[in-house]
């Protein structure tokens, strides 16, 4: 390859390396933070997220509601995609298992919708009928 072609491609690799990490590291600031919000298909169920740094904690209204992990953020997928390594669960056949969430930021409001941990499926929408579990979420 000639020198200008491999500066010129050097260039290139930069720049996108650089979009690429805008990409991850613009959803992933976005979502630090507590959220409060309700289950979808159950509007009087409250709900809140904690996310510090690649780590997410979830408490719901019952005390056996709850549980989190280290996650990983997939912020270059529409929608996002999220993986999230359960440490901790109120339902204790889930821990260790992975729970695999979509989201969808839109400002100060969040929707996540996921699935029964560990079965290895990821939501394909965020209607609750078609078996996820669907929440709204705003950034407090």
């Amino acid at each position: 390859m000639k020198p200008a072609c491999r500066l010129l491609f050097s260039v290139f690799s930069i720049l996108l390396l650089t979009l690429l990490a805008g990409c991850v590291h613009a959803p992933m600031s976005a979502l630090q933070g507590h959220w409060s919000g309700y289950v979808v298909d159950r509007p009087d169920y409250k709900c809140g997220l904690a996310i510090s740094g690649s780590q997410i904690d979830y408490r719901g209204a019952d005390p056996s509601d709850w549980g989190g992990g280290p996650f990983v953020l997939r912020a270059d997928t529409k929608p996002i995609q999220m993986d999230v390594s359960l440490r901790q669960m109120g339902v204790e056949s889930y821990v260790g298992k992975t729970a695999l969430l979509i989201l969808q930021l839109d400002g100060k409001e969040m929707k996540a919708a996921v699935a029964e941990p560990g079965t290895g499926q990821r939501p394909a929408s965020f209607n609750p009928a078609d078996g996820w579990r669907v929440f709204v979420l705003k950034h407090d």
